[in-house]
């Protein structure tokens, strides 16, 4: 993973913990064959009955399209943030969990106010997720599953916006 930052192996295990936590042990050789791209990366998406050595069900993880996710989250961020560079990347991520703090904290406070109130103030980030969990779906996976996916994948990267913004800076843009 030469091409990610050297913590690219621990984002792919907190990946995996929120996606699917059945393959926490393979998710940083699971991201590798993505970042790879070409037939590595078609692979991770192809149902089979042996995955790494582990004998698998006949099905295939979610966890590709998280990393799937990610590369969407990294192409919408690349371009609502332009050249900023990676501190306006750590700066919006900063923000947003700010914000989803604070929106938690008065829910809390205040029952009376409803969640709807609060969408222009996040409306970039509400349409970065609805952007990848559109793609998701074009790649085959059911809205409930896309929006389940996108979400976690955003959960994790806003529990270290400057760590995430780094891994987001070098990911590679693109889907399955």
């Amino acid at each position: 993973m030469n091409l990610l930052p050297d913590n690219a192996a621990d984002w792919a295990r907190k990946i995996a913990l929120e996606i699917d936590p059945a393959y926490e042990p393979l998710a940083p050789m699971y991201l590798e064959a993505y970042v790879r791209g070409g037939r590595e990366r078609q692979q991770l998406f192809e149902q089979v009955a042996v995955v790494g050595g582990v004998v698998g069900e006949g099905g295939i993880s979610l966890l590709p399209y998280a990393f799937a996710a990610l590369s969407g989250i990294a192409a919408q961020l690349g371009k609502l943030c332009g050249g900023g560079g990676l501190s306006l990347l750590s700066d919006l991520l900063a923000c947003w969990k700010n914000w989803l703090e604070l929106i938690q904290l008065k829910a809390s406070t205040d029952t009376t106010r409803k969640s709807e109130d609060e969408s222009g103030d996040l409306a970039a980030l509400r349409r970065v997720l609805a952007t990848v969990q559109g793609s998701l779906e074009q790649q085959g996976l059911a809205p409930e599953q896309s929006e389940l996916i996108t979400y976690r994948v955003m959960k994790a990267l806003l529990q270290a916006p400057a760590e995430a913004a780094q891994l987001l800076s070098k990911f590679p843009a693109g889907e399955k």
